[in-house]
């Protein structure tokens, strides 16, 4: 259960981010663009080593599409731990 409320929340703080990022304009598809980054720059932070802009923003670029594919396995995976818990206690 604990899994896949953090994956919820990571996918709710990255569509703010990508709603507050968009100005107004295309809220919707700036909001899902990002859901992937925070779960793709936990992953990405472990490579990318640097403080140049060019550096963060490769490393920005990388987790929004890194997300994207960890995400879903994310949610996929805490909705299974979940079920398996609930059908523990029962």
């Amino acid at each position: 259960m604990k899994k896949l409320i953090k994956t919820i929340l990571f996918a709710a703080v990255g569509f703010y981010i990508g709603t507050v990022i968009s100005g107004g304009e295309l809220v919707i598809p700036m909001g899902i663009f990002c859901m992937g980054l925070p779960a793709g720059f936990a992953f990405t932070s472990r490579y990318f080593i640097g403080y140049s802009f060019m550096s963060i923003a490769l490393h920005l670029i990388a987790s929004v599409l890194i997300g994207w594919i960890i995400l879903p396995f994310s949610l996929a995976s805490g909705m299974i731990q979940t079920y398996k818990e609930l059908k523990a206690r029962a």
